[in-house]
């Protein structure tokens, strides 16, 4: 089996369609921490509907879909990046200050 390395194009599509994926699931980890504790709640109010584990499995499929549907157009991969990046950042940021006020 002889392996091709990814370039141009290819490489960025996929490196693009992964990043996307490791926020969603980022995503979903500090929501679980954050419910888990005590600091914090689905913020989606559909997902609210579901138990925590299903919660998992939608954002990880709807993400698959996302990236099967729209991961070879760049310009829309890196906004969908940068908005799942900056609710990473919020809900991180939102923990952080709620675990200081709490004294931890």
């Amino acid at each position: 089996m002889r392996l091709i390395p990814l370039s141009g194009q290819t490489r960025i599509i996929n490196t693009r369609t992964s990043l996307f994926l490791a926020l969603n699931l980022i995503d979903f980890v500090v929501t679980v921490v954050a419910i888990r504790s005590n600091l914090g709640f689905e913020g989606n109010p559909l997902l609210r509907l579901f138990p925590l584990q299903s919660v998992g499995l939608i954002k990880i499929v709807v993400a698959l879909s996302v990236i099967r549907f729209l991961g070879d157009r760049i310009g829309v991969m890196r906004f969908l990046n940068i908005g799942m990046g900056l609710v990473v950042i919020w809900n991180i940021t939102w923990l952080v200050i709620m675990l200081i006020m709490l004294g931890v």
